[in-house]
């Protein structure tokens, strides 16, 4: 990767305080946002401590933000900061203040302690040239409820229940906290997180249902909301829009799914950000009627290999070399490193040893997020292995339980 002339004449630092509504309007300028704030606008969960900007004297001109996270990756946290509120003023673009902005970010980042860093890209190409690797698809429904049918008979125990939000909140919090537990690349959330998801700052508030199993023990959720649209025929012009649908056991979930096409004045159903494994797919009677769509969703890039190593979930024992070059950004990375795995716990050290596979900064994050296997990573010249027993060695460590993927937007 080219290393952009640094850029000269700039103060970098991050805003204070008073300087925070500069940064909130460059955001709003870059995004095409609203000239004026909503009356329910939530205020912004980013402090100045996490930003880091680009200042022209006193004008802000380019801005960058990160927020502390917690990501279990394969079933093990690992803390990562996710990547936000990236922008610069048009006049002020090519002179790489955006890439000045992102290693500072790295580079605090690993002062921090944090393994990796996330982000959901505006533009891919941008970020792919400061180390990230694409690490989940964003997958969404839009579907007639009346074509959704299941294409098989399951005994549903228990009981399926709207519930006012006050007493829900805590009951989502905790499934989703269990869903959670064994998944690949889901960030835990904070308060804060909750109450930007689900919309509960505005005016407009979400339904929530849960399904209770046989012992009146929640088991899954959704939350969603319901409006109307136009369509030219006469059927039913209720759209119904998920928000959050999490589950424990396939019993909750299929009762929610029943549930949802019960709603006979619903005419569209619409559910973005499914998980790419979502079941649905595999159930349905007709599982084209979703209108399944697949873009890019999470890109993630190592800022400490030997942290993320140890740090993330593995099934299987084993040990292999991995060597990573290229990385001009964090070039603490280069290098070869031992991984051993067993009992499921790993333990890595530098080494001089030959490696068995070299990746890219970017392929070994899509290795280490489980979005892509070594030999499909070697196929697409991300990596390289010693021979073909090397590159099966590397599939069976990193292959993960679930699909990667993140939950939330930030």
């Amino acid at each position: 990767m080219p290393t952009a002339p640094e850029p000269n004449g700039f103060e970098f630092r991050p805003h204070t305080s008073e300087e925070a509504s500069d940064g909130a309007a460059l955001m709003k300028y870059v995004f095409a946002g609203e000239n004026e704030p909503g009356d329910n606008e939530p205020d912004s969960p980013v402090i100045p401590e996490w930003t880091q900007c680009a200042f022209d004297g006193s004008s802000l001109v380019a801005m960058s933000a990160a927020f502390p996270f917690v990501v279990r990756v394969n079933g093990k946290t690992v803390a990562m900061h996710g990547v936000t509120s990236v922008g610069t003023d048009p006049a002020y673009r090519r002179r790489g203040l955006v890439r000045r902005l992102i290693t500072d970010l790295l580079h605090r980042g690993r002062d921090e302690g944090f393994a990796g860093s996330i982000l959901l890209a505006s533009m891919g190409a941008i970020y792919q040239r400061f180390g990230y690797g694409l690490a989940s698809n964003i997958t969404d429904y839009r579907f007639d409820p009346r074509m959704a049918a299941l294409q098989f008979p399951m005994a549903i125990d228990g009981q399926t229940r709207r519930v006012a939000i006050d007493d829900a909140l805590p009951i989502v919090k905790h499934v989703f906290r269990e869903y959670v537990k064994d998944k690949n690349m889901m960030a835990l959330r904070a308060d804060v997180t909750w109450n930007l998801l689900l919309g509960l700052a505005g005016k407009n508030k979400p339904e929530f249902v849960v399904h209770y199993d046989g012992e009146d023990q929640p088991d899954a959720y959704c939350v969603y909301s319901m409006t109307s649209f136009d369509r030219d025929d006469a059927g039913p012009n209720q759209e119904l829009t998920i928000t959050d649908f999490y589950y424990t056991s396939m019993s909750g979930y299929r009762a929610l799914w029943e549930y949802i096409c019960a709603h006979d004045l619903v005419g569209r159903v619409v559910w973005g950000s499914v998980p790419e494994d979502d079941p649905a797919p595999g159930i349905l009677l007709e599982p084209r009627c979703l209108n399944q769509r697949l873009g890019d969703g999470l890109w993630f890039r190592v800022i400490d290999i030997e942290q993320m190593l140890k740090g993330r979930g593995y099934d299987c024992e084993g040990d292999l070399t991995i060597g990573i070059e290229g990385d001009d950004i964090c070039p603490w990375n280069n290098g070869s490193y031992r991984l051993s795995v067993a009992a499921g716990e790993a333990s890595v050290e530098a080494t001089t040893s030959k490696p068995d596979l070299v990746c890219s900064v970017q392929g070994v994050a899509s290795l280490l997020a489980g979005y892509g296997s070594a030999t499909w990573l070697h196929r697409n010249g991300r990596l390289t292995a010693r021979d073909e027993l090397t590159l099966s060695q590397g599939d069976r460590l990193f292959a993960t339980r679930y699909r990667p993927h993140l939950s939330f937007g930030f």
